[in-house]
């Protein structure tokens, strides 16, 4: 199993190669990149994303876009794994508080702990969480922003249209339009969202996370809380 981590290099490294056109429409190309020092093989994480993105049920649904991995400067789009020091300071102004993954600009920039810990609202479903992360912070490059459900017993609208990013339902995961529910906790729920770290009601913003705990980190410097709930796009 991969360790948490706090920091690493604070160096970037693109992922080298080219992967293949992957659907039909317009070309977006993404590049993957890897903070140098983190624990596991880099190229899992270059895979897994290619894999998620090359999905259909993914944004490149119904023919919207083709997507192809790159590793030139000048690609679309950038997927980061990135320690949660690293992150911060790439998602600033947001705050990532070191705990969550967020979306600046042209980049989604993925926090290696939720990578590879998951959040407590998938439970053991890493692999699940995992497709929704990606799928949630590139979506937000992509200039989508957040939508709920609209009431109980309504459809998620990301089951629906990949206009917006969802925080009612799980994208890509064997997506199927289900009815809202009034249980916050379950998966379908008005909340249901963990793009960004836990779920919340539907009239809310990000709520602070109720993921797996990050182990202390090294030193004196003080254990980071939970993110303060903010409204912005992450």
């Amino acid at each position: 199993m991969v360790e948490e981590v706090d920091t690493a290099d604070g160096d970037l490294k693109v992922m080298k190669g080219e992967g293949d056109v992957m659907g039909e429409g317009p070309l977006t190309t993404f590049a993957v990149e890897v903070e140098k020092g983190l624990p596991g093989r880099n190229g899992d994480f270059v895979d897994a994303v290619e894999e998620i993105l090359g999905d259909p049920r993914s944004w490149g649904n119904d023919g919207d876009r083709s997507l192809q991995r790159v590793d030139g400067d000048d690609a679309d789009i950038r997927v980061l794994l990135a320690a949660p020091d690293t992150v911060d300071r790439l998602c600033a102004p947001l705050n990532t508080n070191g705990y969550v993954s967020c979306a600046n600009g042209n980049r989604a920039i993925i926090n290696q702990n939720r990578w590879v810990s998951g959040v407590e609202d998938f439970g053991d479903d890493l692999e699940t969480y995992r497709i929704y992360l990606i799928n949630h912070e590139v979506g937000h490059t992509l200039g989508h922003g957040h939508v709920d459900c609209p009431g109980e017993g309504s459809s998620p609208p990301s089951c629906s249209s990949r206009r917006w990013v969802s925080r009612a339902a799980r994208p890509t995961a064997g997506c199927t339009p289900r009815s809202c529910s009034a249980d916050r906790s379950a998966p379908g729920g008005p909340g249901w969202f963990s793009g960004h770290g836990g779920a919340a009601p539907c009239s809310m913003g990000v709520a602070p996370p109720t993921g797996a705990v990050r182990r202390p980190p090294r030193g004196p410097r003080p254990v980071r809380g939970p993110p303060a709930p903010r409204r912005a796009r992450e």
